[in-house]
C-alpha cells in the first residue's frame, strides 16, 4: 500500500486554498469558500491513513516518530506566521485587544486554538473577524485528531484488524450525527470548532484510504464519480453562503465530493483527476500551507489598519 505522489491531491489542495483565500478577500461569488477546509480535512484524512496503516503493517510505525514528523512539519512555518502576528499585535492593538490576541497565540501554539475561539464567538461575527490567528482553528482540529487517531489505529490492529472499516465507520457516524444535532439545535459554532464534530470528515478521508469500497480501474464509473464529485465541490463553493447551516448535513456534499474525486483516480488518473492535477493548481497546492497561514493575517493587517484608514483620511 505504498503511497505514490498524486498531482490531483495537490490540485484538491489548490482548490481548496484558493476557496479559503477568495471567500476571506470578500468575493461574494465565492461565498461558500469556507468548504475547502473541509476538502483539506478529507485530505489530511486520506493520506495519513495511507501512511499509518502502512507504516504498521511494515511494523515501522512508533507514536513518537509520527509526532516528531507532525511537529517538523507544522511547527516551524507556524512559529514564523505566529512571530510576524505577534509583532503587528504589539505595535496595532490595544492593550485590551492585545491580551485577547496573547490568549490565541497561546493556543495556537499548543494547538487548542479552535477551543479557544469556539469560547469566544461565531466564525462570521465582526470581532471574530478582527482576530488574526482565527485560521488556525482548522489546524487545531486537525493535530487533535491526530493525537488521537494513530493510536486508535495502532489498537484497531492490535486488537481487532478485521473490524477497523466497521469501527472506524461506527465513529465518523456518530461524529456527524453530534455535528447534526449541534446545528439543528442552534449551536452551529460548536459544530464548526470542535474536533469530535468534525472528526467524520477526516475519518471518510481514513476509510477510503483503508479501501472502504473497493478499487477499480473501469473508466465507466471512475469519469462520471469524478465528475460528480466536481460539481458537489463546486455547489457549495458558490452558492453556500453565511447563512447556510454548516456544518452538519451540508458539510457531506463537498466531503463526499472531495472522496469521489479521490476515489476516482486511485488506480490511475481519472478525468476529474486530469482536470484538477493541471499544473496551475498543483503549483498552489504545493505551497497551500503556507498561503493558508499567511493569508488571514495578512488581510487582516492591511484592510483594518491601512486600507480603512486610507479611505477614512481620503474621505473626510
Amino acid at each position: 500500500m505504498k503511497l505514490g505522489y498524486r498531482a490531483d491531491i495537490d490540485g484538491l489542495r489548490g482548490i481548496a486554498v484558493l476557496a479559503v483565500v477568495f471567500t476571506h478577500v470578500g468575493f461574494s461569488i465565492f461565498s461558500g469558500g469556507y468548504i475547502g477546509v473541509d476538502i483539506f480535512f478529507v485530505i489530511s484524512g486520506f493520506l495519513i491513513t495511507t501512511i499509518i496503516a502502512r507504516e504498521i503493517q511494515e511494523n515501522k510505525f512508533t507514536l513518537p516518530r509520527f509526532y516528531e514528523r507532525r511537529v517538523r512539519r507544522i511547527l516551524p512555518a507556524l512559529a514564523v506566521m505566529a512571530v510576524f502576528a505577534l509583532l503587528a499585535s504589539v505595535l496595532l492593538y490595544d492593550s485590551g485587544r492585545f491580551t485577547s490576541f496573547a490568549k490565541s497565540l497561546l493556543a495556537t501554539m499548543l494547538f487548542y486554538s479552535n477551543i479557544n475561539f469556539w469560547g469566544e464567538a461565531g466564525y462570521f461575527d465582526a470581532p471574530s473577524s478582527l482576530k488574526p490567528l482565527l485560521h488556525t482553528w482548522s489546524l487545531a482540529v486537525e493535530e487533535q485528531f491526530y493525537i488521537v487517531f494513530p493510536i486508535l489505529m495502532y489498537a484497531i490492529h492490535a486488537f481487532a484488524r478485521k473490524s477497523a472499516k466497521l469501527i472506524l465507520g461506527i465513529i465518523a457516524i456518530i461524529s456527524l450525527v453530534l455535528a447534526v444535532y449541534a446545528v439543528n439545535n442552534n449551536d452551529a459554532t460548536s459544530a464548526f470548532y470542535l474536533a469530535h464534530m468534525r472528526a467524520w470528515e477526516l475519518l471518510v478521508g481514513g476509510l477510503l484510504a483503508l479501501k472502504i469500497f473497493p478499487v477499480t480501474t473501469d473508466p465507466r464509473i471512475n469519469t462520471p464519480l469524478g465528475l460528480v464529485g466536481m460539481l458537489m465541490i463546486a455547489t457549495p463553493i458558490f452558492l453556500y453562503t453565511d447563512q447556510t447551516p454548516f456544518p452538519g448535513f451540508s458539510a457531506v456534499l463537498p466531503v463526499l465530493g472531495t472522496a469521489f474525486i479521490i476515489y476516482s483516480s486511485m488506480t490511475e488518473r481519472s478525468l476529474a483527476g486530469k482536470i484538477v492535477g493541471v499544473a496551475p493548481l498543483v503549483f498552489i497546492g504545493q505551497i497551500s500551507y503556507s498561503l493558508y497561514l499567511w493569508h488571514w493575517p495578512l488581510i487582516l493587517f492591511v484592510e483594518y489598519y491601512i486600507i480603512r484608514p486610507l479611505i477614512g483620511l481620503l474621505t473626510t
